[in-house]
């Protein structure tokens, strides 16, 4: 995930503070996608039923 979003960062913006901001960004977007999907996996089996 790091190395996409730094990928992503130095494509899309031109010096190193919008990189660094960029990238956080997109960090933060990864995870709450992340979260999201995994919180409608059962994980639990009697939270399942």
């Amino acid at each position: 995930m790091q190395e996409h979003c730094a990928f992503f960062a130095g494509l899309m913006e031109g010096n190193s503070a919008w990189i660094n901001t960029s990238q956080a960004r997109c960090s933060i977007n990864e995870l709450n996608t992340r979260i999201a999907f995994l919180s409608h996996l059962p994980w639990n089996p009697e939270k399942a039923r």
